[in-house]
């Protein structure tokens, strides 16, 4: 068995969590893999048999004390990053390989050189093979932070991009290829959809100005009235607790008419369950992204909400386009069926197939 380190966003988020899912289900006889683990996550992430979870403190109260009331913050990278640095220290020598494990791995944050002084120093720990799978490059502001992603890149023994858009943006930059997002390989069950719309919310309070939070919110509400009328139930989803998405589907639930009609789900790791109410749903409303992916590979009819550009770079991989947040309420309730994507078994096979592709470089060196 091969050990790799793997890379990944860990704060139960449904996207992240498929990625794991999916990349151990399928290396299961071939793959140890080795992956570090806040110690209040430890339960949801440690039940895959050849996942290792490594625990590690990401929340001190003392450490955020000091930190907040002393240094206003600013100590927050310092004491994140020297963490990490420890624990590559101990364990990374150890592997055949490292990974960096999908999404949006190339995001320009307020402490971005801070992650990419991490990024460089992974590289550089041992002269082992390091490879990337179905990232995303954006969104990004600045040259600087550009310039900075292509020196890691070309650190990488081969990087599968998600979308196009990233792929054609850092042409010639290190060994690439693009595919659909992984999770567009995950299967089918089979079950029967029912009169229901699977609505994914998210907190866009700190994201858009107040107006558009608003607009938004309130839109999605209009939805729930114009379907619940209808006759269908409605499930808000919210599939990351850390982004407050639950605190989004609490505020609509409570301005929505026939709550009757209306219950929530919280993701927690329950992957098969969130699975499940999308595959028997007529309908997904998705604002998160792996909501959008997931309605559109399960076989629902999906209208696609777009708040940031990874969506709507997907979706021009596919030849649709969706609607902007900010411009959710130009479009009348009664018009938006038009307005929905529903993928015929021909394109669903040809996304599936061209998806295993995320996969071809990493097993190379895998096989080899």
């Amino acid at each position: 068995m091969k050990k790799v380190m793997l890379y990944a966003y860990i704060d139960e988020n449904i996207g992240d969590d498929l990625f794991l899912e999916l990349i151990c289900s399928r290396y299961k006889e071939e793959i140890d893999f080795y992956l570090y683990v806040p110690e209040r996550l430890m339960d949801s992430y440690c039940t895959i048999t050849n996942l290792h979870c490594i625990p590690y403190k990401d929340k001190n109260k003392w450490e955020d004390r000091i930190n907040r009331y002393l240094f206003k913050g600013k100590l927050s990278p310092i004491l994140k990053w020297n963490k990490m640095y420890l624990l590559d220290k101990k364990w990374v020598k150890k592997m055949d390989c490292q990974l960096w494990l999908g999404g949006s791995q190339f995001v320009e944050t307020s402490d971005w050189k801070s992650v990419i002084k991490y990024k460089q120093h992974q590289q550089k720990i041992t002269p082992i093979p390091f490879f990337s799978i179905s990232a995303t490059v954006g969104p990004f502001k600045t040259k600087a932070y550009i310039n900075a992603v292509k020196q890691v890149i070309k650190g990488y023994t081969h990087i599968t991009y998600r979308d196009k858009f990233s792929y054609d943006f850092m042409k010639g930059i290190g060994n690439s290829s693009y595919a659909f997002d992984m999770v567009f390989t995950k299967q089918r069950v089979g079950l029967k959809q029912s009169k229901k719309i699977c609505i994914s919310v998210i907190d866009t309070t700190s994201r858009f100005p107040k107006s558009v939070s608003e607009h938004y919110e309130n839109y999605i509400v209009s939805l729930i009235d114009y379907y619940t009328d209808r006759g269908y139930s409605i499930v808000l989803l919210s599939l990351c607790k850390a982004q407050r998405d639950n605190k989004a589907a609490e505020r609509i639930y409570e301005k929505a008419k026939n709550k009757k009609y209306i219950s929530s789900k919280l993701y927690q790791g329950n992957i098969k369950v969130i699975l499940d109410e999308i595959e028997t749903s007529e309908i997904v409303i998705g604002v998160r992204y792996h909501s959008i992916v997931l309605g559109l590979i399960l076989g629902t009819k999906v209208l696609p909400i777009i708040y940031e550009s990874k969506t709507e770079n997907m979706l021009r991989m596919l030849g649709y386009t969706g609607i902007p947040i900010e411009k959710m309420d130009v479009t009348p309730v009664r018009e938006i069926d038009n307005l929905m994507i529903k993928l015929s078994e021909e394109e669903i096979d040809y996304i599936k197939e061209n998806a295993e592709q995320q996969y071809s470089a990493f097993e190379q060196w895998l096989r080899r």
